[in-house]
């Protein structure tokens, strides 16, 4: 009986060092083929860069690129992605979309395809990338197609915001996966003809698509939108409105001031914070006072806030003084001490 399961067991051991034994040569085997294949490729692009290079950056190709083979396809596709990262003349870029649909463009419908996610993201993103508008068919059949994945979609209307495409504003109002954050990546790449259609549209959009709308216009400090975002302010209320009020503050005109003054008194705090913000920036004495107040307050983004407009003032740095040494709330002299001595080492 124990001679028995004794060969049983030496049998299992030798099966299964004879399959860690294929899967070591397998492995072996496939690193192999990885290390010929990636020599071949840097031998490849070693080749084409000087002339795919002189071409972009000058005109015509004076000898041609073959790319016939997957390879020699996977060659130019990398290069081409390290000069679409270095270039920022317009005709140059042009050339390089030109030769990016020419050469590579059936490749990616194939690629678009395949059952693989990560491949069908990295193609997008080199579509992306290489501006190939000749694309925009395959990008809007993967953008309506029930079963592409969140992160295709969201790629997919990014590549439809860098070519200015005008449905992109319906597929957007569609999109309720997105956040604020999504949006306000895909909103940021839009020139100013079709963002202002975006702003036009404000009111028929997702609370995120919102949300983004009033960062971009602050994140671009786009003065047109001044009447905009103090219509949303004293229209809103909750996010909405604090975000408005963010943008005013990025974009640093203040139409009415006046308007500003209750904030300072707000229930609440981030209301309170943009408050002493917007001080700080119309910079009129007569709202020292109110910033002295707001350097006592709970919050330690309002107290932050209070000091940091507080030192932009000519007289702001001896108040802070003042506080710092002789105030009796202890978290009002922190503050004052920490932006006195703020990037003093």
């Amino acid at each position: 009986m124990l001679i028995n399961e004794i060969v049983v067991l030496g049998i299992a051991t030798l099966i299964l060092l004879a399959l860690l034994l294929i899967l070591l040569i397998y492995l072996i085997i496939r690193k192999a083929l990885e290390i010929k294949n990636r020599k071949q490729l840097d031998q490849l692009k070693e080749e084409y860069q000087p002339i795919l290079f002189s071409y972009i950056s000058s005109g015509p190709l004076t000898r041609k690129i073959q790319t016939d083979t997957l390879a020699k396809k996977k060659a130019v596709e990398e290069l081409l992605g390290r000069f679409s990262d270095l270039l920022e003349e317009k005709q140059m870029n042009e050339r390089l979309t030109a030769f990016a649909e020419q050469h590579l463009g059936k490749l990616y419908q194939k690629q678009l395809r395949s059952r693989s996610w990560s491949i069908r993201m990295n193609t997008l993103s080199y579509i992306d990338g290489f501006q190939m508008k000749s694309m925009l068919p395959y990008i809007i059949k993967i953008l309506e197609k029930a079963s592409s994945s969140d992160e295709e979609k969201i790629l997919c209307l990014r590549i439809l915001a860098s070519f200015q495409e005008s449905q992109l504003v319906d597929y957007l109002n569609q999109a309720a996966f997105l956040s604020d954050s999504d949006y306000r990546n895909i909103l940021i790449r839009l020139d100013k003809k079709r963002f202002d259609l975006c702003v036009l549209n404000y009111h028929k959009s997702h609370e995120n698509m919102k949300y983004a709308i009033l960062d971009v216009i602050g994140i671009k400090k786009e003065l047109d939108y001044t009447s905009f975002l103090n219509h949303i302010f004293q229209s809103s209320n909750g996010e909405e409105r604090i975000r408005s009020l963010k943008a005013i503050a990025n974009v640093g005109y203040i139409k009415e001031p006046e308007k500003i003054l209750p904030l300072a008194e707000s229930d609440r705090w981030e209301e309170r914070m943009i408050a002493a913000r917007i001080f700080g920036i119309i910079k009129d004495p007569h709202f020292i006072p109110l910033l002295v107040s707001l350097i006592h307050d709970q919050n330690w983004w309002v107290r932050s806030e209070a000091g940091a407009s507080l030192l932009s003032f000519p007289s702001g740095r001896d108040i802070l003084q003042d506080i710092s040494k002789h105030d009796e709330d202890r978290f009002a002299r922190d503050m004052a001490w920490q932006w006195l001595h703020k990037g003093v080492i």
